[in-house]
Protein backbone atom coordinates (compact mmCIF):
# COMPACT_ATOMS: atom_id res chain seq x y z
CA UNK A 1 0.00 0.00 0.00
CA UNK A 2 1.06 3.48 -0.44
CA UNK A 3 -0.59 5.07 1.94
CA UNK A 4 -1.08 7.00 5.48
CA UNK A 5 -3.18 4.95 7.23
CA UNK A 6 -4.13 7.74 9.78
CA UNK A 7 -4.87 10.16 7.28
CA UNK A 8 -7.25 7.42 5.27
CA UNK A 9 -9.35 7.02 8.39
CA UNK A 10 -9.86 10.67 8.97
CA UNK A 11 -10.94 10.87 5.86
CA UNK A 12 -13.45 7.98 5.93
CA UNK A 13 -14.80 9.10 8.89
CA UNK A 14 -15.18 12.99 7.53
CA UNK A 15 -17.27 11.29 4.31
CA UNK A 16 -19.22 9.03 7.26
CA UNK A 17 -20.50 12.09 9.37
CA UNK A 18 -20.54 14.18 5.92
CA UNK A 19 -22.29 13.25 2.74
CA UNK A 20 -21.80 9.44 3.03
CA UNK A 21 -19.40 7.11 2.77
CA UNK A 22 -19.47 4.22 -0.24
CA UNK A 23 -17.78 1.17 0.65
CA UNK A 24 -17.63 -2.44 -1.25
CA UNK A 25 -16.24 -5.39 -2.60
CA UNK A 26 -16.26 -6.49 -6.34
CA UNK A 27 -16.34 -9.83 -7.30
CA UNK A 28 -13.14 -10.12 -8.16
CA UNK A 29 -12.23 -9.29 -4.81
CA UNK A 30 -11.11 -5.48 -4.80
CA UNK A 31 -12.04 -3.42 -1.79
CA UNK A 32 -13.59 0.38 -2.61
CA UNK A 33 -13.37 2.92 -0.41
CA UNK A 34 -15.89 5.88 -2.59
CA UNK A 35 -16.38 9.50 -1.82
CA UNK A 36 -18.24 12.47 -3.71
CA UNK A 37 -14.31 13.75 -3.93
CA UNK A 38 -11.73 10.92 -3.85
CA UNK A 39 -11.42 7.03 -4.44
CA UNK A 40 -9.21 4.39 -3.05
CA UNK A 41 -9.08 0.47 -4.43
CA UNK A 42 -7.24 -1.83 -3.20
CA UNK A 43 -6.80 -5.72 -3.35
CA UNK A 44 -8.85 -7.01 -0.38
CA UNK A 45 -6.21 -9.81 0.94
CA UNK A 46 -3.50 -6.48 1.45
CA UNK A 47 -5.79 -4.28 3.26
CA UNK A 48 -4.41 -3.68 6.74
CA UNK A 49 -6.19 -4.67 9.41
CA UNK A 50 -6.20 -1.14 10.88
CA UNK A 51 -8.34 0.30 7.43
CA UNK A 52 -11.06 -2.95 7.91
CA UNK A 53 -11.27 -2.04 11.64
CA UNK A 54 -11.34 1.86 10.65
CA UNK A 55 -14.84 0.25 8.59
CA UNK A 56 -16.08 -2.11 11.01
CA UNK A 57 -16.14 0.62 13.41
CA UNK A 58 -17.65 3.50 10.96
CA UNK A 59 -20.15 1.13 9.19
CA UNK A 60 -20.81 -1.80 11.12
CA UNK A 61 -19.87 -4.09 8.55
CA UNK A 62 -17.45 -5.54 6.04
CA UNK A 63 -18.56 -6.31 2.57
CA UNK A 64 -18.52 -9.57 0.87
CA UNK A 65 -17.79 -10.37 -2.31
CA UNK A 66 -20.45 -8.37 -4.79
CA UNK A 67 -21.52 -6.10 -2.38
CA UNK A 68 -21.68 -2.15 -2.07
CA UNK A 69 -23.23 0.19 0.34
CA UNK A 70 -23.22 3.70 1.72
CA UNK A 71 -22.74 4.36 5.03
CA UNK A 72 -23.91 7.73 6.62
CA UNK A 73 -23.67 8.49 10.31
CA UNK A 74 -26.99 7.69 12.20
CA UNK A 75 -28.61 6.09 9.49
CA UNK A 76 -29.37 2.68 7.94
CA UNK A 77 -26.42 1.13 5.54
CA UNK A 78 -28.02 1.38 2.12
CA UNK A 79 -26.90 -0.99 -0.67
CA UNK A 80 -26.27 0.06 -4.04
CA UNK A 81 -25.61 -1.92 -7.47
CA UNK A 82 -21.78 -1.64 -8.18
CA UNK A 83 -20.27 -3.60 -11.29
CA UNK A 84 -16.64 -3.65 -11.70
CA UNK A 85 -16.05 -1.84 -14.50
CA UNK A 86 -16.74 1.51 -12.37
CA UNK A 87 -13.39 0.24 -10.91
CA UNK A 88 -10.56 2.72 -10.95
CA UNK A 89 -8.05 -0.13 -12.29
CA UNK A 90 -10.50 -1.01 -15.27
CA UNK A 91 -11.45 2.82 -15.94
CA UNK A 92 -7.97 3.59 -16.73
CA UNK A 93 -5.89 0.32 -17.95
CA UNK A 94 -3.67 2.60 -20.16
CA UNK A 95 -2.81 5.22 -17.83
CA UNK A 96 0.82 4.24 -17.76
CA UNK A 97 0.89 5.04 -21.11
CA UNK A 98 1.04 8.64 -19.85
CA UNK A 99 3.33 11.10 -18.37
CA UNK A 100 4.06 11.09 -15.25
CA UNK A 101 3.81 14.06 -13.02
CA UNK A 102 4.89 15.64 -9.33
CA UNK A 103 3.60 17.29 -6.50
CA UNK A 104 5.29 20.78 -6.78
CA UNK A 105 4.60 22.85 -3.59
CA UNK A 106 2.26 23.75 -0.74
CA UNK A 107 0.32 26.50 -1.43
CA UNK A 108 -1.62 28.51 1.72
CA UNK A 109 -4.45 30.82 0.72
CA UNK A 110 -5.53 32.92 4.02
CA UNK A 111 -5.08 31.37 7.01
CA UNK A 112 -7.74 27.71 6.44
CA UNK A 113 -7.16 26.93 2.70
CA UNK A 114 -3.93 25.09 1.88
CA UNK A 115 -3.63 22.86 -1.16
CA UNK A 116 -0.60 20.96 -2.84
CA UNK A 117 0.17 21.99 -5.86
CA UNK A 118 1.04 19.66 -9.08
CA UNK A 119 2.42 19.03 -12.20
CA UNK A 120 0.01 16.83 -14.32
CA UNK A 121 0.27 15.91 -18.27
CA UNK A 122 -2.37 15.53 -20.63
CA UNK A 123 -0.98 14.41 -24.80
CA UNK A 124 2.11 16.10 -24.20
CA UNK A 125 0.84 19.13 -22.85
CA UNK A 126 1.03 20.43 -19.17
CA UNK A 127 -0.99 21.65 -16.57
CA UNK A 128 -1.28 22.85 -12.56
CA UNK A 129 -3.64 21.70 -10.86
CA UNK A 130 -4.71 22.34 -6.87
CA UNK A 131 -5.70 19.50 -4.52
CA UNK A 132 -6.72 19.52 -0.92
CA UNK A 133 -3.62 18.91 1.48
CA UNK A 134 -4.72 16.29 3.23
CA UNK A 135 -5.75 14.05 -0.21
CA UNK A 136 -2.00 14.91 -1.33
CA UNK A 137 -0.53 14.01 1.41
CA UNK A 138 -2.01 10.61 1.77
CA UNK A 139 0.08 9.49 -0.87
CA UNK A 140 3.50 8.11 0.44
CA UNK A 141 5.98 5.21 -0.02
CA UNK A 142 6.62 4.12 3.24
CA UNK A 143 3.63 1.52 3.61
CA UNK A 144 5.14 0.06 0.35
CA UNK A 145 6.08 -3.94 1.05
CA UNK A 146 8.63 -4.18 -1.41
CA UNK A 147 9.87 -7.71 -0.42
CA UNK A 148 6.28 -9.45 -1.03
CA UNK A 149 6.82 -7.57 -4.29
CA UNK A 150 5.01 -5.03 -4.48
CA UNK A 151 5.88 -2.35 -7.01
CA UNK A 152 6.78 1.55 -6.60
CA UNK A 153 4.09 4.36 -6.85
CA UNK A 154 3.23 5.85 -10.44
CA UNK A 155 1.61 8.83 -10.70
CA UNK A 156 0.33 11.47 -10.65
CA UNK A 157 -1.98 11.10 -13.80
CA UNK A 158 -4.38 13.47 -15.24
CA UNK A 159 -7.74 10.89 -16.11
CA UNK A 160 -10.58 11.33 -18.36
CA UNK A 161 -12.68 12.45 -15.67
CA UNK A 162 -10.38 15.03 -14.30
CA UNK A 163 -9.11 12.72 -11.76
CA UNK A 164 -5.78 12.48 -9.99
CA UNK A 165 -4.51 9.04 -10.03
CA UNK A 166 -1.65 7.32 -8.42
CA UNK A 167 -1.19 3.36 -8.68
CA UNK A 168 0.71 0.40 -7.67
CA UNK A 169 0.70 -3.30 -7.92
CA UNK A 170 -1.90 -3.66 -5.45
CA UNK A 171 -3.35 -0.32 -4.75
CA UNK A 172 -4.88 2.51 -6.67
CA UNK A 173 -6.05 5.98 -5.47
CA UNK A 174 -7.70 8.46 -7.22
CA UNK A 175 -8.69 12.40 -6.55
CA UNK A 176 -10.78 15.15 -7.72
CA UNK A 177 -8.58 18.64 -8.39
CA UNK A 178 -9.59 21.74 -6.67
CA UNK A 179 -10.99 24.47 -9.46
CA UNK A 180 -11.01 28.05 -7.61
CA UNK A 181 -14.86 29.37 -7.60
CA UNK A 182 -14.91 32.89 -9.45
CA UNK A 183 -15.55 34.84 -6.73
CA UNK A 184 -12.17 33.52 -5.00
CA UNK A 185 -10.29 36.33 -6.84
CA UNK A 186 -7.19 35.50 -4.38
CA UNK A 187 -6.90 31.97 -4.82
CA UNK A 188 -7.43 32.72 -8.85
CA UNK A 189 -5.05 34.79 -9.09
CA UNK A 190 -2.18 33.06 -6.94
CA UNK A 191 -3.52 29.92 -9.25
CA UNK A 192 -2.80 31.33 -12.44
CA UNK A 193 0.26 32.79 -11.84
CA UNK A 194 2.01 29.62 -10.60
CA UNK A 195 0.59 28.19 -13.67
CA UNK A 196 2.61 30.66 -15.62
CA UNK A 197 5.42 30.33 -13.30
CA UNK A 198 5.62 26.35 -14.40
CA UNK A 199 5.02 26.89 -18.23
CA UNK A 200 1.32 25.21 -17.42
CA UNK A 201 -2.29 25.76 -18.03
CA UNK A 202 -4.12 26.22 -15.07
CA UNK A 203 -6.75 23.12 -14.78
CA UNK A 204 -10.56 25.11 -14.99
Amino acid sequence: MFYKISILKKMMKEAYKGMGLHVGQTVTGWLVIRTGHWELCQDFETVPKEVKGAIMELTGEIPLKGTFYKAVDKECNQYELEADVRMLPLRYPEIDKGEEGEITRILMVGVFDIYAVATVYDKGEGYTVLLKQNQAQLVTPEGIEVEAGETPIYGPYIGGRREIIWHNSDTWYCTAPVIPEKDRTDTLKLYNDIAKMCGNTALK
